[in-house]
């Protein structure tokens, strides 16, 4: 197919438009893959959003240079409106590939097609579950505004000969479905594991939730999730008795009581500035074990790590809002090798 050969060729010019240090991670993985040397970088960032510092931080220590959109101001619309009009500014309609962050954004989409080529591929890089549930067929409800906006966009790339919704980038390239054309994405740029690393790995890493959302989706309290972490953390000790016990907590939580015990527990509680992915990469650490609840960061780490053991927490709260959202993705990573253990609640 010669629109897969452009999306996925070499040295094509092209211009991304990603919001999340995965994503990051994701398109500087595509830069140095397909060998990209004449390209740009959009961020459509909301101000004062948490895990804005952790994309900046990667890209700068990267040496890519990247332009800020304000995405709180901007319309997708506006700039489908302007899209339409002759007069464009000096650097649009100048790339012959796009790589898109969030699938289901169609600001990114909207910026992405203002500054692409007519008969120009559009590329998905991975947003973590989202993708597996891209892959297995769930679908987002739109709201009518949304919809009228997406009408635009679809009509204009059909006017630029563009397909907007094939191309992916993406670790989940063995998920069995044939809507789109998935390229693989081994990370084999930026992270690659040897077996000597396994002689010097150390230490666990328990991969933390956005608490509040997390409770809302399994409709449980805060107060519940934190007895469990802390039960969790006991057995974990048990287990690995040696081993120090690192808390990672998620860039967005705002929890004020897991540090407290996280010390109760005798475990390091661990901010970090950039996503656990690109932590453990540049400090060069190799844990021994990693868990979480269905954290995206778990599956990535197990691809990009094989050896480690991962372990997925699942609470079996089968009326729970998000339960079969949950354990689908747990069913997808008990697949490649990341453990299931179910929490059952009293």
């Amino acid at each position: 197919m010669k629109c897969s050969k452009k999306a996925f060729g070499k040295y094509v010019s092209s211009v991304f438009v990603i919001g999340s240090p995965f994503q990051a991670l994701c398109a500087i993985e595509a830069i140095r893959e397909f060998e990209i040397s004449d390209y740009k970088v959009i961020l459509p960032l909301s101000p004062n959003e948490q895990r804005n510092r952790q994309l900046l931080t990667i890209l700068k220590d990267f040496g890519i240079v990247y332009e800020i959109f304000n995405a709180k101001e901007a319309r997708a619309m506006q700039i489908l409106l302007n899209e339409c009009k002759i007069k464009h500014k000096k650097d649009r309609n100048r790339y012959n590939r796009a790589f898109i962050g969030d699938y289901y954004q169609i600001l990114y989409k909207s910026i992405a097609l203002s500054y692409l080529n007519t008969g120009s591929p559009m590329v998905y890089l991975d947003d973590g579950n989202s993708s597996i549930s891209i892959f297995r067929g769930v679908k987002k409800k739109t709201a009518w505004r949304s919809q009228c906006v997406n009408l635009l966009f679809y009509s204009l790339a059909r006017i630029k000969k563009i397909i907007p919704d094939r191309f992916f980038y993406t670790i989940y390239y063995d998920i069995d479905e044939r809507k789109f054309f998935k390229y693989p994405n081994h990370f084999s740029y930026l992270f690659f594991h040897k077996e000597k690393d396994t002689e010097r790995a150390s230490g666990v890493i328990f991969i933390g939730t956005n608490t509040s959302a997390f409770c809302e989706q399994m409709g449980i309290q805060e107060s519940m999730l934190e007895n469990i972490i802390s039960k969790l953390f006991m057995e974990i000790h048990k287990e690995y008795p040696s081993q120090e016990i690192t808390y990672v907590p998620h860039g967005r939580d705002s929890n004020i009581h897991i540090p407290d015990i996280c010390a109760q527990n005798n475990v390091v509680y661990r901010p970090i500035e950039v996503s656990i992915e690109y932590f453990l990469y540049k400090e060069q650490l190799f844990p021994v074990a990693i868990y979480g609840f269905s954290s995206t960061a778990l599956f990535n780490l197990k691809k990009m790590m094989p050896n480690i053991r991962a372990v997925n927490y699942v609470i079996e709260k089968m009326n729970a809002p998000y339960y079969e959202y949950f354990n689908r993705i747990s069913e997808y990573y008990q697949q490649n090798s990341i453990k299931r253990e179910s929490i059952k609640l009293l």
